[in-house]
C-alpha cells in the first residue's frame, strides 16, 4: 500500500468519496512477519481480503517456524476483514454487557426477509424472479454500505428500479429492528460502536495486509480501532519490490484451452526444474475461473499427474482457489438424495448414485452388489421413481432378472421410509431433525471412515443443516418441498474449499491473486474484451451515485484504474511473469488487451515449454525408461469353440472397430442402460417387430390380407399392438401404463394399417418365417440368429427382409466389408440359388417402404432395385452370384479375424466412427487426442512410434 497519499473516505462525508486523506502507518513484511512469530505476546492481528491469502500467511509463519527449529509454536492470527468483525460482534453478544445486542443474520437468512418485503410490495407483480431480485437486493444493500452511501439512496433514487429498492430498504430496516436482528451489511459500524469498551479483549494493533483500496466502511472501522486504543498499520507485500521487466513475457495462443494447455505443461516444467532443490511456488491466474474451473481440473490433472513426474508421490501438485458448491461434493449430493427419494420421485441417475453411495449403511459390505443391482435395475426400472417404487423395482429385479437381494440395503430403506414425515408443515429447526432422523435411519454418512476432505465436508454440511434450523429467527412454518427446496439453495450457494496442504501450483481468480507472493507466475485471459474488466453500476443504485461514491466499477475510468494497478501488482508478483491471451475464440477474433499491449510479444517456444509427446517418444526410441517399452499387441486370446454368443452384431461391430467387437462379445463390455422417460429406441423397436409378428402371424399370406376388409385389419392391427404392448410392459414395468399405453396402442395400430395398405400393392407372396431362430456361419463361426421375416415370392424366390424405424442405406451392405452384414448374412444362410431379394422394411412415419436388392427386376417388391441398376452394387458385382461370393468372403473374414482374437484400436472412419460408440471410457484411442498430444487427428503410429 502506497505511503501517506491515499485518498479514502473522511467519516463525516455525507456519502461515499475520496474526500481526504488518511493514511495509516506502514509496517514493512520482514518487521511483520518478525512480530507474527514471536506468538500472542504481540496481541497482533493481520486482517486480509479474503481466506485464501489468510491461509497462504498462515503457511508462511509455519515455514518460519520450521526453519527455527520450533517443533511447536502458537498459531498466529490472521483473518479476513469479514471474519474479524463477525468474531467481534460474537464475543460482544455472549458478554454480560451483550444481552440487548442485536442477533447476526445469515445470508440466506437475510435474504429471505428482502423476498418478504419484496413479496409484499406493489413492485412483486412486475417481476419475474423474486428470489433473484432479492439476492440483487442483498447485494446493493451491502454495497451501499461498504461505500457509505446509505444515507443518499434516497435523495438520488433516479430510476424506477432505484426507487423500488430505496422503498425495499426501508422495510428491510423496520422488519430487522422489530426483531432486533442485523446484517452483515450493518455489521461493522455496531462493533465499531462497541470498541471503546474494557470489557473484551482487544488485539494491540491491526495489519492491514495487501488491501489495495479499503472501502470507506473499512477505514472508518479502522479508524474507530485507532480511537479505541489499537494500533493500525498497513502492509505492502510488493514494497520493495523492483520489477524486472526481462522477465516479463507475453503470449498470444490459438485459443483459451489452449492457453490452459500451455500453461499447464509450463508449471509442470517449471516443477521440474526445481525437483532437486526446493520446490517452487507458481500462481496460475484464469479470470474466470468460476466457469472454466472444471476444464482447468482435467487439464492440470492429465499434465501434472504425480505418475507423470519424476519421483511423483501423488501428493497434491495443484489447487484451486475457487472451491465448489457444497452440494456438488459427493457426501453432499448424497444425503440431499436421500432426502428426496424419501419425499418424492427422483431421477433414475440420482437413485443410482443413492444406491452407490459409499456414504450409506452397508456400502462397503454389500459394494459389488449393490453394483449389480443397479445394473440389473436399469433394465426395468422407470426414469423416475420414488422410495416406494424403487422398493417395488428391487424386487423385481431380483425375481425376474437374478439381482442380488441386498438384505442391507432393503433395511436401510425400509427405515428411511418410517422415518419420513411430509404430511405436515413445520418451522425449519424442526425440518432439520426430520431431515436429520431421515439420514440417521440411511447411515449417513456411512461405515468407513472418512478421509480428511470427506470429513471436513461432513462438518459443513452440518453447518448448512444448523443454518437451515437457525432460520426460525425470520421464516415461518414450511412444507416439506420448501423446507428442501432451502436447504438445496443453501449448499448450491455455499462454496466450499476442503483445507489440505499448500500445494505447489496453484491456480486463482483475479481477486485471490491479490497479494499473493510466487516463484513463476502466468496470467491467463488477458484479451481485450476480457481485460481490463468493463464498468458495471448496480442495477437498483443510482450510477451518478455509485460514480460520486468512487465505486471502483461504477465507470469505466475507475474500472481501468483499479485493473491497471492489479496488472502492475502482477508484474511484481514473481521473478518469472507470463501473460497470455488467446488470438481467437471459435470464429471470434480476440485482440491483447490494452494493459499488456506494450509488452512485446514472446515466441512460445522461447520460454522453455517443453514437447513432453517428443520427449516421451525419444525416450522409448532410446530405450532409456526401464518401465516402459513399447510393446504391439493387438490380439487378445482366440475364441476357444466356434458357438459364440452375439449373433450377427459381432460382425457389424468387428467391421467397425475390431476392438468394439472384442469387449463387447469377448469381454462382456457394454454401456450401462439409462433409463429414460416414456420408451427408448430398444422398446419402440420390440414393439414393432413383435406387432408385426402377430400381424403376419394372423394373415400369412397376401392373399389373406387382399381379402380381409379395413374394419377386420383395424381390429386385428389394435390386437397385435396390445400383445406388443404387454411384451413391452411384462419386461420393463413403468414404460408403458395408462393413457400413455393407449396412444401408443393406436400409434402403432395406424403403423400396421398404414404398412399393409402398402404392402397391398405387391404381387402375391407368402410369409415362410418370421422371429424365428437362424443358425449362421461366419468364417467358422457359430451364430445364432433370429430373422425377423421371409417371404416366398410369386416365382418360388426367397425375399430377407428387415423391420427397421430408423434411417437405412443399401450401401451398408456394400463396402468391403460391409458396415451391416446382418442381412447378408441371413441372405447367405439361405443361398443365392433360392434368394431373389434382400431389403429393408422401413416402417417409419412419413417415410414408409422397402430399400433393397434384387437379383431381376421383377420380383414385385415396390422400392426394392434390380443389383445391376443399383450404382454402388454393379460396381461391386457383375452378377447375383457374385454379390454372393463377396459377401461370402468378406463374413468370413471377419469372422475369422474376431475367432483369432483380433482386438486392434481401429475404426474404420477413423473418429467418426467413435462418436456413438459406447466403449469411450474403456477405449484409449482418444488419448491420442490428449493435452500432451497437441492434435486433433487420430494418427496411427508408425512401427517405431510408441505403441499403447
Amino acid at each position: 500500500m502506497p505511503r501517506g497519499g491515499r485518498r479514502i473516505l473522511a467519516s463525516d462525508s455525507a456519502y461515499g468519496g475520496y474526500d481526504s486523506v488518511m493514511p495509516f502507518p506502514g509496517i514493512s513484511r520482514a518487521a511483520l512477519f518478525e512480530r507474527l512469530a514471536r506468538g500472542h505476546a504481540e496481541r497482533l492481528t493481520v486482517l486480509t481480503p479474503n481466506l485464501r491469502l489468510a491461509r497462504a500467511l498462515e503457511a508462511e509463519v509455519d515455514a518460519i517456524q520450521l526453519a527455527a527449529g520450533r517443533a511447536s509454536w502458537e498459531a498466529p492470527d490472521i483473518v479476513p476483514f469479514s471474519i474479524f468483525v463477525q468474531r467481534r460482534h460474537e464475543e460482544a453478544l455472549y458478554s454480560d454487557s451483550g444481552a440487548g445486542l442485536p442477533t447476526l443474520l445469515t445470508d440466506l437468512a437475510a435474504r429471505i426477509l428482502w423476498e418478504e418485503v419484496i413479496r409484499a410490495s406493489e413492485w412483486q407483480e412486475a417481476l419475474l424472479s423474486v428470489a433473484s431480485t432479492a439476492t440483487l437486493a442483498a447485494d446493493a444493500w451491502s454495497l451501499a454500505h461498504q461505500w457509505r452511501i446509505e444515507n443518499a439512496l434516497r435523495d438520488e433514487a433516479g430510476s424506477e428500479d432505484a426507487a423500488a429498492f430505496v422503498a425495499w430498504a426501508g422495510q428491510y430496516v423496520r422488519r430487522t429492528a422489530r426483531d432486533n436482528l442485523i446484517d452483515a451489511a450493518r455489521l461493522p459500524a455496531l462493533v465499531a460502536g462497541g470498541l471503546a469498551s474494557d470489557e473484551i479483549a482487544k488485539p494491540a494493533a491491526l495489519v492491514l495486509y495487501a488491501f489495495d483500496q479499503p472501502t470507506p466502511q473499512q477505514v472508518d472501522f479502522l479508524g474507530a480501532c485507532e480511537r479505541a486504543g489499537i494500533s493500525v498499520f498497513e502492509c505492502d507485500p510488493l514494497e520493495g519490490v523492483t520489477r524486472d521487466d526481462s522477465r516479463i513475457a507475453r503470449l498470444v495462443l490459438e485459443s483459451p484451452h489452449g492457453e490452459l494447455e500451455h500453461a499447464a505443461r509450463w508449471a509442470r516444467s517449471r516443477l521440474e526444474a526445481g525437483r532437486d532443490g526446493r520446490v517452487p511456488r507458481i500462481g496460475i491466474v484464469v479470470p474466470d475461473l468460476a466457469q472454466r474451473r472444471k476444464e482447468a481440473a482435467r487439464i492440470f490433472a492429465r499434465t501434472l499427474a504425480p505418475s507423470a513426474m519424476p519421483g511423483g508421490q501423488g501428493a497434491a501438485l495443484f489447487d484451486f482457489s475457487l472451491g465448489e458448491s457444497l452440494d456438488a461434493r459427493p457426501l453432499v449430493d448424497a444425503a440431499l438424495g436421500l432426502l428426496d427419494l424419501a419425499s418424492g420421485p427422483v431421477e433414475y441417475d440420482r437413485v443410482s448414485r443413492i444406491l452407490r453411495s459409499p456414504f450409506i449403511e452397508g456400502a462397503e459390505a454389500e459394494l459389488a452388489e449393490r453394483a449389480r443391482l443397479d445394473a440389473a435395475l436399469r433394465a426395468i426400472a422407470p426414469a423416475s421413481l420414488n422410495l416406494l417404487r424403487l422398493r417395488t423395482a428391487i424386487s423385481q429385479a431380483v425375481r425376474r432378472r437374478g439381482a442380488p437381494e441386498c438384505p442391507r440395503l432393503i433395511a436401510l430403506l425400509d427405515r428411511v421410509l418410517d422415518a419420513t414425515h411430509e404430511s405436515s408443515r413445520a418451522a425449519p429447526h424442526e425440518w432439520a431433525r426430520r431431515f436429520t432422523r431421515v439420514l440417521e435411519g440411511a447411515g449417513f454418512p456411512g461405515e468407513r471412515a472418512l478421509d480428511s476432505a470427506e470429513y471436513q465436508t461432513k462438518e459443513k454440511w452440518q453447518r448448512a443443516v444448523g443454518d437451515l434450523a437457525a432460520l426460525g429467527l425470520v421464516a415461518p412454518v414450511w412444507s416439506g418441498a420448501e423446507a428442501r427446496s432451502r436447504l438445496q439453495r443453501l449448499c448450491s450457494e455455499t462454496i466450499f474449499q476442503p483445507e489440505s496442504g499448500q500445494a505447489p501450483v496453484e491456480i486463482v481468480g483475479l481477486l485471490e491473486s491479490q497479494g499473493l507472493a510466487f516463484d513463476h507466475l502466468w496470467v491467463c485471459g488477458l484479451t481485450e474484451d476480457a481485460w481490463p474488466l468493463s464498468s458495471r453500476p448496480h442495477p437498483l443504485i443510482a450510477p451518478a451515485l455509485q460514480r460520486k461514491a468512487g465505486i471502483p466499477q461504477a465507470s469505466p475510468e475507475q474500472a481501468l484504474e483499479v485493473d491497471r494497478r492489479i496488472t502492475e501488482a502482477w508484474k511484481r508478483s514473481a521473478p518469472e511473469v507470463i501473460f497470455s491471451g488467446a488470438s481467437a475464440d471459435g470464429d471470434r477474433e480476440l485482440l491483447p488487451s490494452p494493459l499488456v499491449a506494450m509488452i512485446v510479444e514472446t515466441p512460445v517456444d522461447a520460454i522453455g515449454i517443453p514437447d513432453y509427446v517428443q520427449l516421451r517418444r525419444a525416450l522409448f526410441k532410446a530405450g532409456r525408461n526401464a518401465k516402459v517399452k513399447p510393446v504391439h499387441d493387438d490380439n487378445g486370446p482366440g475364441v476357444p469353440q466356434p458357438a459364440v454368443k452375439g449373433g450377427a452384431r459381432i460382425l457389424v461391430d468387428q467391421a467397425a472397430c475390431p476392438f468394439r467387437a472384442f469387449a463387447h462379445f469377448r469381454l462382456d463390455a457394454h454401456e450401462l442402460e439409462r433409463p429414460e422417460h416414456g420408451l427408448g429406441p430398444l422398446e419402440r423397436g420390440t414393439l414393432l417387430h413383435e406387432m408385426m409378428g402377430h400381424v403376419w402371424t394372423a394373415l400369412k399370406d397376401h392373399a389373406t390380407l387382399m381379402e380381409a376388409d379395413d374394419a377386420k385389419l383395424g381390429t386385428l392391427a389394435l390386437e397385435a399392438a396390445r400383445l406388443a404392448i404387454e411384451r413391452v410392459r411384462d419386461d420393463r414395468p413403468g414404460r408403458l401404463d395408462g393413457q400413455f399405453a393407449e396412444l401408443e396402442q393406436r400409434r402403432l395400430a395406424q403403423v400396421a394399417i398404414e404398412w399393409l395398405a402398402y404392402e397391398k400393392e405387391r404381387t402375391p407372396f407368402e410369409v415362410v418365417m418370421q422371429e424365428e431362430s437362424m443358425r449362421l456361419y461366419a468364417g467358422g463361426l457359430q451364430l445364432d440368429g433370429r430373422i425377423d421375416r421371409m417371404d416366398r415370392l410369386e416365382d418360388g424366390g426367397l425375399a430377407v427382409i428387415d423391420y427397421k424405424s430408423g434411417r437405412v442405406s443399401v450401401n451398408s451392405w456394400l463396402g468391403t466389408p460391409p458396415d451391416d452384414a446382418q442381412l447378408p448374412l441371413y441372405a447367405l444362410t439361405a443361398g443365392d440359388d433360392a434368394v431373389r431379394a434382400v431389403s429393408f422394411a422401413r416402417l417409419k412415419t412419413g417415410d414408409r417402404g422397402f430399400a433393397g436388392l434384387a437379383r431381376d427386376a421383377d420380383t414385385g417388391i415396390p422400392g426394392v432395385t434390380a443389383m445391376q441398376k443399383h450404382r454402388e452394387a454393379s460396381k461391386l458385382a457383375s452378377t447375383w452370384s457374385e454379390l454372393f461370393a463377396i459377401w461370402q468372403r468378406e463374413v468370413d473374414a471377419l469372422g475369422l479375424n474376431f475367432a483369432s482374437g483380433d482386438a486392434r484400436v481401429d475404426p474404420r472412419q477413423m473418429l467418426r466412427t467413435c462418436e456413438r460408440c459406447d466403449l469411450k471410457s474403456l477405449c484409449r484411442v482418444h488419448e491420442r487426442l490428449g493435452a500432451l498430444d497437441e492434435g486433433d487427428d487420430f494418427e496411427e503410429p508408425k512401427d517405431d512410434e510408441e505403441a499403447e
